[in-house]
């Protein structure tokens, strides 16, 4: 919550204020669920330490992968307008999160007008990242989407201040699969491929850009994807 303080451009005395709403911490163990789609919006949660993926549940009940969220992310926005949640959210790791409850929320909206515009702002956001990532899985290569994909996820990890370079994959490459809308086997040969090329440096779940030019220049036909 402070870091959407300071983006937003309040005051120190209001941060302060804005950072008094979080009313508990939550632990997620890896797997554990926080939300169900179509679940009553009670709460708002930024991410202090993990990650979490939200998903949809197709039609023929197989899970799809909507997004990954980092520590320094808020979930469920969408919820303080429709008074319900879209999509499941499910712990990638061990993580630890802020709960901020809606009414405490919106009491203070009230009172500061900037925090009204930068939710308006991130939830603008979200939409625009979304759409992007839906247009770009349907032209974009498989090469392409998973380069993208770490391009994106490199680029999330930096603005957090950290190491934007060795990324520590908290999610499967089947989520990755199923978030970029390829196979399994697909991922894994393309990850193989870019190792062989001395682009990324492959070990299990930990991929460390080596060329980050070429990277790149592969990724290029979009914006990061994430």
């Amino acid at each position: 919550m402070r870091r959407l303080c300071e983006a937003g451009g309040l005051r120190p005395a209001e941060i302060e204020v804005v950072a008094a709403l979080v009313s508990s911490r939550r632990r997620l163990e890896r797997g554990a669920r926080l939300l169900d789609a179509g679940d009553p919006c009670a709460a708002l949660f930024a991410i202090r330490s993990g990650s979490v993926k939200s998903t949809a549940r197709m039609a023929d009940g197989r899970e799809q992968v909507t997004g990954f969220y980092l520590a320094g992310d808020l979930l469920g926005l969408e919820g303080l307008a429709l008074r319900t949640h879209l999509r499941e959210l499910v712990a990638l790791e061990d993580s630890e999160l802020c709960v901020v409850r809606r009414g405490d929320l919106e009491a203070l909206l009230g009172r500061l007008p900037r925090l009204h515009a930068e939710l308006h702002a991130l939830m603008g956001r979200e939409l625009v990242r979304a759409q992007g990532t839906s247009l770009a899985l349907g032209s974009l290569a498989a090469d392409e989407r998973v380069a993208a994909f770490v391009v994106g996820l490199s680029r999330r990890l930096r603005e957090r201040g950290r190491d934007g370079a060795a990324l520590v994959l908290p999610m499967t490459r089947a989520e990755i699969g199923s978030f970029l809308g390829l196979q399994l086997e697909t991922v894994s040969r393309i990850f193989s491929r870019l190792h062989g090329e001395g682009i990324l440096e492959v070990k299990r779940q930990v991929v460390t850009i080596r060329d980050g030019e070429r990277l790149e220049r592969l990724a290029a036909r979009c914006e990061a994807l994430l």
